[in-house]
């Protein structure tokens, strides 16, 4: 506190009194944010067991923060400046600790007991947690033994109505199976009932002999010591008990059964489910799912890994698999004529290249998306054709590209289709590029990984080589059918030598 040394005794009454409220305010404050925030208890209560486990040990976070926060506390001199403003008996950090906490205990224990415990008792067993607390912090502050006492037997009064109430909700969550006090055997449910109980029951036994309630053990020592191990142990069992009931129960529906062995993707499902429902669980491993199978794709690329058995890409059943993106009959007549697989993939390839020069895509943008054709099995223009919007956003275009391709497509369909254009040429005649370099691109192969199976995915495969037969032929050089003085030719205008039937 600054200038603490110099302040009077009425500068110090204030400071706390300032100090006191600013606390209450923002107490109150994250009531309020984690009320209107959170799912309502009542919802909680009647939720899957894995809903309710998962609330719980959330609950551990605030407990184990709040007792955190406030023992730094005692270091300070807040509790002096308090007991310099109302009095060297008035302790108010650890009755503050207490009512934080406490009450939240005796919810997770309601809440973990499901919908045969009535929800209304929940704020039976807080109000009456937060009764005998207040009553043990007026029996510490009372000077007079007599008024000591009082305030005492009023707590234990609370006390055992709180027990009573426990009691009940052990009978209710078993349907009249088991009792509180009925033997050590039962259900992990009321094994966790009977440690807490078991644990409370130290802290007025201690009260009682310590040198807040009769004096009998007066040493200060002693009294921080023994004060500080029951907390710490009594939650500290709580909190790991808790922990072990969740990691236990989280794949079962029911705490009356024992629990038996999963295998750990099974509880890596429930822990999902708990934490994000189980729509949002599905939607994050499918994410996680797609992000790995996009690293795994890239590593085998440029590895060059092909795994042992995969089909090569000249095997006419990869090449002939049902697409996966459109996963629809194409309409009746739609045929790309007597081409096999390999020419299909060459039409289609060389006119996605020319639509994406025209788009002003360079190399490595046509590389990625002829790869995403291959592996999702378009590779003819009968597919192509066909794609809708979402078939696009499958395979990650961009809203430019995918406008670009479909407005080519439109054109290609309002000028005949495919079929008509392939009459206008030749399929065996030489492709015109715009550049040599896409022509020696396309013709390389490399490997890479697929949906079903990794399997070599070419652009443009060259086809095996064949041993020639009879004399060797004269080299014939390749001609340039375009006239070098002829403008560029537009892709979608001019009949293209890879169309289809």
């Amino acid at each position: 506190m600054a200038g603490g040394g110099d302040m009077s005794t009425d500068q110090q009454m204030l400071a706390v009194a300032a100090y006191l409220v600013c606390a209450a305010i923002f107490t109150v404050l994250m009531g309020y944010s984690t009320f209107r925030s959170m799912e309502p208890l009542s919802k909680i209560q009647i939720a899957p067991l894995r809903t309710r486990l998962h609330w719980c040990i959330k609950s551990n976070i605030y407990i184990c923060f709040m007792s955190a926060v406030l023992h730094v506390l005692h270091v300070t001199n807040f509790e002096y400046m308090i007991s310099a403003s109302l009095g060297p008996h008035v302790l108010v950090i650890k009755p503050v600790e207490y009512l934080l906490t406490c009450p939240v205990m005796m919810l997770t224990l309601v809440v973990l007991g499901g919908e045969r415990v009535p929800r209304q008792r929940q704020h039976e067993c807080s109000c009456l947690t937060a009764l005998v607390l207040l009553s043990g912090f007026f029996a510490s502050m009372s000077l007079t033994l007599p008024l000591k006492l009082m305030f005492f037997l009023v707590g234990v009064g609370f006390f055992l109505i709180l027990l009573q109430r426990i009691a009940v909700s052990v009978r209710e969550h078993s349907e009249g199976k088991e009792t509180l006090l009925g033997g050590w055997k039962g259900s992990v449910y009321k094994h966790f009932c009977l440690k807490i109980v078991s644990t409370w029951i130290l802290f007025p036994s201690w009260w009682l002999v310590s040198k807040e309630g009769l004096g009998i053990v007066e040493s200060p020592e002693i009294n921080i010591l023994v004060t500080a191990a029951l907390n710490i142990f009594a939650k500290g069992v709580y909190v790991i008990y808790l922990q072990l009931i969740h990691d236990r129960y989280v794949a079962e529906s029911t705490l009356m059964v024992h629990p038996h062995p999963k295998p750990p993707e099974e509880r890596f499902a429930h822990y999902a489910a708990a934490r994000l429902g189980p729509a949002g669980a599905i939607a994050a491993l499918e994410s996680s799912i797609a992000n790995d199978q996009r690293s795994v794709d890239i590593i085998k690329g440029l590895t060059g890994v092909v795994e042992k058995g995969s089909p090569t890409p000249h095997d006419p059943s990869v090449l002939d698999r049902a697409p996966s993106v459109t996963a629809r009959e194409l309409p009746n007549g739609a045929d790309d004529g007597n081409l096999d697989p390999m020419q299909k993939w060459e039409q289609l390839s060389a006119w996605v290249e020319q639509v994406l020069q025209e788009y002003g895509s360079d190399d490595a943008v046509m590389n990625e998306f002829l790869d995403k054709l291959w592996h999702e099995d378009v590779r003819s223009m009968q597919v192509l054709e066909h794609l809708t919007a979402a078939d696009y956003e499958a395979l990650g275009t961009s809203v430019g590209l995918r406008k670009q391709l479909q407005n080519a497509v439109g054109k290609l369909a309002s000028k005949g289709g495919s079929a008509d254009r392939r009459q206008a040429q030749d399929l065996t005649q030489p492709p015109r590029r715009s550049s040599s370099r896409n022509s020696s691109r396309r013709s390389l192969s490399r490997t890479s990984s697929g949906n079903s199976s990794s399997v070599s995915s070419p652009r443009r495969m060259l086809q095996p080589p064949v041993a020639p037969v009879g004399p060797p032929q004269p080299i014939v050089e390749p001609v340039d059918y375009a006239e070098p003085s002829s403008p560029p030719l537009d892709p979608l205008r001019q009949p293209s030598p890879f169309s289809r039937v």
